[in-house]
């Protein structure tokens, strides 16, 4: 018998912003990981430096906000998502902000196959492990955890899609191996054990 194909509109296509009314289907869930938490450190980070007047850091599970004057010499922050992985010291400038998204965390048995929460919007399956974490430097939480997710999803096309954005981020493979983008800074300054400015 025959049976037609009816392809199925992605749901990031469903949801519709109109002024300050969001719609979403019925059927549809949100997950706004990638930008409420970050969000929420842009603005903690940006209350506190006005409230006290003095330079600060917020730091919320990994999501990296800067607000007002740093320390001399920047903002020192280690980047490493697991013990195991490849880590790297780099200096943050005041008004910076950092968010790391990872493959390793968040982790769970579904119909018999390991799987991770970051998921592919074509698809709504979690996004093939191609990178055991991605960093990005950016100008806000917000822009830098977005970057980072969408890294993790793009997969293969990542670093090239980087590039040609002029993203400032640090992929770590299924293997450990380490490719920069941007100005990051490369990995053969934090094997030297030097500080990196980014």
């Amino acid at each position: 018998a025959y049976v037609p194909i009816v392809r199925r509109t992605p749901g990031w296509e469903r949801v519709h912003l109109r002024g300050n009314m969001l719609t979403v289907p019925g059927d549809l869930r949100l997950d706004l990981g990638a930008t409420a938490k970050a969000d929420a450190a842009d603005l903690a980070a940006a209350a506190v430096a006005a409230q006290t007047g003095s330079g600060v850091l917020i730091c919320l599970g990994g999501d990296i906000a800067t607000a007002g004057e740093g320390p001399e010499g920047g903002w020192q922050v280690m980047v490493q998502d697991l013990e195991t992985d490849p880590a790297q010291q780099v200096t943050l400038e005041p008004g910076q902000a950092l968010a790391t998204s990872s493959t390793q965390k968040r982790r769970w048995q579904h119909r018999g196959r390991e799987v991770h929460h970051i998921l592919d919007p074509r698809f709504g399956l979690p996004a093939p492990a191609i990178w055991r974490s991605v960093t990005v430097a950016a100008a806000t939480c917000l822009q830098a955890n977005a970057h980072s997710t969408a890294g993790i999803v793009k997969g293969l096309a990542a670093p090239d899609w980087f590039a040609a954005n002029s993203i400032n981020a640090r992929l770590i493979d299924a293997n450990g191996g380490t490719l920069v983008t941007g100005s990051w800074p490369g990995a053969e300054t934090a094997a030297a054990g030097a500080p990196s400015h980014g």
